[in-house]
């Protein structure tokens, strides 16, 4: 059964070697702002999972081109409907859907599942 990797707040920040000082900087400041404590890697390694060490829900995703957010883990600031803030590595991919935009969830594992409809669970 295939799983995921857990991370340290420190692979996460260092997670994408071409990443700027200030992206991780950015990165550092949202996971003290959601009090992220727990971090995963799915097999695939298309992203970092955030969580709370409270709440079995992923706060927020890094992804190797932006950071995004649930409706309610939103920062303050940002234009209403937006979930996400790009970092310097982002690269834009056409009609790419964003992973929270999908909203469909595992019924294995609760895991929000990626556009292929396939949780890593299942592999």
């Amino acid at each position: 059964m295939a799983d995921h990797r857990t991370l340290t707040r420190e692979q996460v920040l260092r997670w994408r070697e071409n990443w700027s000082e200030s992206d991780r900087n950015l990165i550092s400041q949202h996971l003290d702002r959601l009090s992220a404590g727990a971090f995963y890697e799915p097999q695939s390694q298309a992203y970092v999972g955030c969580k709370q060490a409270s709440d079995p829900n992923v706060v927020m995703y890094v992804n190797p081109g932006y950071l995004e957010f649930r409706k309610d883990t939103s920062p303050p600031g940002l234009d209403e409907g937006v979930t996400w803030i790009e970092l310097s590595t982002f690269v834009a991919r056409g009609d790419a859907t964003l992973l929270l935009e999908s909203e469909q969830v595992c019924p294995k594992c609760s895991m929000m599942l990626p556009l292929s409809g396939v949780c890593d669970c299942d592999e």
